[in-house]
């Protein structure tokens, strides 16, 4: 091919009649930078760590002592009250007299 015939095929822009069929690709998706808050030192979340522990640990305790509370109250209102085989499975039925 002569190189007068290949710069006028060159400067041609090619186009394809079809192209609208083909699938185009996706525009690049731009998302905003990303900024990361400052960490904080491990010594502040050790600090919360022990304090929320304690208030577990405490909490635990406080419920103990309201169960053992209720647990007393009801045995001196409530079971004291009851006849003993009942409490344990083996209160007899009276008998008729013979």
């Amino acid at each position: 091919m002569s190189q007068e015939a290949e710069q006028i095929i060159r400067s041609i822009p090619l186009q394809n009649l079809h192209s609208g069929l083909f699938p185009h690709s996706r525009p690049k998706l731009q998302l905003p930078s990303l900024f990361l808050p400052e960490t904080t030192p491990a010594e502040q979340h050790l600090h919360a760590w022990v304090e929320e522990c304690d208030r577990v640990t405490q909490a635990v305790e406080e419920r103990d002592t309201e169960t053992k509370k209720f647990d007393d109250w009801y045995r001196e209102n409530y079971l004291r009250r009851q006849p003993p085989g009942m409490m344990e499975s083996t209160l007899l039925s009276p008998s008729k007299r013979k």
